[in-house]
């Protein structure tokens, strides 16, 4: 199955991601793993871009580790716009699902605990979370 994610990944990098996921019974988790060997070069050229395609697609279909994966890249701006609201996003949805492994979600609460010193006001009320910044004054 990821061979065949991995070829439409190198011959045709401006498929739509959505046409994977759909394609041969490619499961969520099959676009994470292959999103992460983008992210990490492993066993295929470095390529963020690529992998948080993936990533973004898998974290739609609520696959934890992607969400978790792609909040992350927000934060930091790898492969996306650096972005503090979608990381707080994906990082959220990521730490309130069962299936993230614990060590995985203790160190996304604290990321997010971080992110919520780092957003602006208009950020947090995006979020919603202008009670939070108002019960703190």
């Amino acid at each position: 199955m990821l061979r065949l994610v991995a070829l439409f990944s190198c011959l045709l990098p401006l498929l739509p991601v959505a046409s994977l996921l759909h394609a041969a019974d490619v499961t969520p988790g099959d676009l994470f793993a292959e999103g992460y060997r983008h992210l990490t070069g492993q066993g295929t050229p470095r390529d963020a871009t690529w992998a948080a395609k993936l990533f973004l697609e898998a974290a739609q279909a609520g696959e934890p580790q992607a969400q978790y994966q792609l909040g992350v890249m927000h934060m930091d701006g790898l492969g996306v716009p650096k972005d503090l609201v979608w990381g707080y996003f994906w990082l959220t949805r990521a730490c309130e699902s069962p299936a993230l492994p614990e060590e995985v979600a203790r160190q996304g609460r604290g990321r997010i605990e971080a992110l919520k010193r780092e957003l602006t006001p208009d950020q947090k009320r995006r979020l919603g979370l202008a009670g939070d910044a108002a019960a703190k004054e």
